[in-house]
C-alpha cells in the first residue's frame, strides 16, 4: 500500500490562527500525529494520555489534545497525538473518517461544504493508494 500526503491545516485552540501542514495520510494509525512542538506553539496543552501500540509492537503512553483542523473550508475538532520533534505529521483514520465518510460503507458526509471537486479528489486518492473501497 502506498503512501501520499495532505495539505491541511492545524489550528489555535480558540481558531484564530491556522497552520499549514502537510500529513502523511495512514489508516493505520486511529488519531493524527504532529510534531510536540508544532502542537505547543499553536498553544495546545495536553488535554488527556493515552496508550498506544507502536508500529513494532511496543506499547507508549502519549500526550493528545482535541486540535481544529481546516480542509477544503471545512474546520472540525479532532483528536491528535503530541509526537516527539522528528515524527512527521500524521493524518489518522479518525480525522479521514470525519473529512471524508466511512471507508467501509462508501458513505460521505452530505453537510460537507469544501465541495464536490476537493473531496472528489481526495477520495480518488484514497482509492489509489487501496485505503478506500
Amino acid at each position: 500500500m502506498g503512501t501520499f500526503t495532505v495539505a491541511l491545516e492545524f489550528g489555535t485552540p480558540d481558531r484564530s490562527r491556522f497552520e499549514p501542514v502537510r500529513a502523511v495520510a495512514d489508516s493505520g494509525a486511529l488519531f493524527s500525529w504532529l510534531p510536540r512542538n508544532t502542537l505547543e506553539n499553536l498553544g495546545h496543552a495536553p488535554a488527556l494520555r493515552r496508550t498506544f501500540v507502536l508500529a513494532d509492537g511496543r506499547e507508549d503512553e502519549r500526550d493528545v489534545a482535541e486540535v481544529p483542523v481546516r480542509y477544503g473550508g471545512e474546520t472540525l475538532s479532532t483528536l491528535c497525538v503530541f509526537g516527539e520533534e522528528e515524527t512527521p505529521p500524521i493524518l489518522g483514520a479518525l480525522t479521514m473518517e470525519q473529512f471524508f465518510g466511512s471507508a467501509r460503507s462508501g458513505l460521505s458526509p452530505s453537510h460537507s461544504d469544501h465541495g464536490p471537486r476537493a473531496h472528489g479528489a481526495f477520495r480518488k486518492e484514497l482509492r489509489k493508494h487501496g485505503l478506500l473501497r
